[in-house]
Order: structure tokens, then C-alpha cells, then sequence
């Protein structure tokens, strides 16, 4: 828990590098204790860092990883990630006939 809210801190205050350290800390220590609660909260916090880094894409994929768990385990956390989700879905390019 204090990984998390130490990311938490550092995200808020515009560290984006170093609270994805943290957040991955965070995931990494969870897993270790089997907490299936927790993991994925850490997860989607990282892809928050990462998305606030710049780096999109792989924030992406650790939104998806987290809503994949959240859903498992009925969160209601899953809601505002599949709305990260949908926000930065990138547009599909329109054919031209």
C-alpha cells in the first residue's frame, strides 16, 4: 500500500518516471503476496504514469491487463478504465472508395 500511495504523491506531483517505478513496485510486491485485490489497481496505476510519461501505447496495454483482472473479480474499478480506454482508442483510417 505505501508503494501505491507513494506513486500516488510522486504522479501528482508531475514525477511521472518515478511514480511508474513505484506503481510497478507496487504491482510486483502484490503479486508476491497473492493480493488479486490490490494487483490490479497497481497495474492501471502505471498505465496512468505511463500515459502522463507520454507513452500511450503502453499505458494502454496495462489498462487492459488491469480491466482483464478487474473484470474477473467484478471491481467496479473496470468501469473508468474501459472509458481510458475508449478515450484513447486510436482512430481507424476511413478507405477511401
Amino acid at each position: 500500500m505505501a508503494r501505491l500511495s507513494l506513486g500516488d504523491a510522486l504522479l501528482g506531483l508531475g514525477s511521472a518516471a518515478e511514480a511508474g517505478t513505484e506503481f510497478a513496485r507496487a504491482t510486483a510486491g502484490f503479486r508476491a503476496l497473492g493480493k488479486s485485490y490490490w494487483e490490479p489497481l497497481a497495474v492501471a496505476r502505471h498505465g496512468d504514469a505511463l500515459a502522463a510519461a507520454g507513452d500511450l501505447p503502453r499505458a494502454r496495454e496495462r489498462w487492459t491487463l488491469a480491466l482483464r483482472a478487474l473484470s474477473t473479480i467484478d471491481r467496479a474499478e473496470a468501469g473508468p478504465l474501459r472509458a481510458k480506454l475508449a478515450a484513447t482508442t486510436p482512430a481507424t483510417p476511413r478507405r477511401r472508395l
